[in-house]
């Protein structure tokens, strides 16, 4: 099945491996660790503001804590290193202002609208293997663990990345759309406000991005939390970079 430029389409997308279709967890509260000795200056206490305070950290000093990698004082967000181990070619962007994540209203706002294609820019140094291989995911509000706004930036999978351009039918139901472009009104957050089916529940959604095979091209795609189950669009993603597409 072919995708045209235009088309917003519902897929199942073949189910990875469980060893590579991992958690939907974003960063984890640091206690004490190589980088935490070596920039003691910033304490991220455990709970569900630890991006939250890890931003801040890096916002004040970027050299305060080993896992802050980028500061975009003018775009107002932070790169940081996803310290989970599961994940050691995984990267976080989160916007430097308070919003808690896909459900908040704030994501259609100047400030926020354009975060996907900054973090596109970023995946270029972080991870930095190439735009065919990156993947991006926010998660939906039922499979996040933290309550600050970031956006996942690792490689795609690469049994994902085979079937985004075969369309067959598998396991997980997700809304595809292709896009020119990561901001404005293309920003995903605006194609997952008007994804097929999903009326206004933001809450519900989550999404990611891949790069199509077509150049200037990327896919958007949308998947809902329902009956206790889904939500997590991090599952597509290799955050091992282990697997070439």
């Amino acid at each position: 099945m072919n995708v045209t430029p235009s088309a917003a389409c519902r897929i199942c997308l073949w189910a990875a491996s469980a060893a590579l279709l991992l958690p939907a967890f974003g960063q984890t509260a640091k206690t004490t660790s190589t980088a935490s000795k070596q920039a003691a200056s910033c304490v991220v206490p455990r709970g569900r503001d630890a991006l939250l305070k890890l931003m801040q950290c890096c916002v004040r000093d970027i050299k305060s804590d080993g896992d802050c990698r980028e500061y975009d004082a003018v775009n107002r967000y932070v790169i940081i290193k996803d310290n989970a181990p599961t994940k050691p070619e995984a990267y976080l962007l989160i916007p430097t202002m308070t919003v808690t994540g896909i459900d908040d209203v704030q994501v259609f706002a100047a400030a926020y609208v354009n975060l996907w294609a900054n973090a596109w820019d970023q995946s270029e140094r972080y991870p930095g293997w190439g735009g065919r291989r990156i993947g991006m995911a926010i998660n939906s509000a039922h499979a996040r663990t933290q309550d600050q706004l970031h956006v996942h930036i690792s490689c795609i999978d690469a049994k994902v990345a085979q079937h985004l351009v075969q369309l067959p039918p598998a396991n997980n139901n997700y809304d595809v759309a292709t896009v020119n472009d990561l901001t404005d009104g293309e920003s995903p957050f605006w194609v997952a406000k008007k994804a097929a089916g999903t009326g206004e529940r933001m809450a519900d959604k989550s999404v990611a991005v891949v790069k199509a095979k077509e150049p200037g091209r990327y896919y958007v795609l949308t998947t809902m939390y329902k009956d206790g189950k889904g939500g997590a669009a991090e599952e597509l993603l290799d955050q091992r970079c282990a697997s070439a597409p």
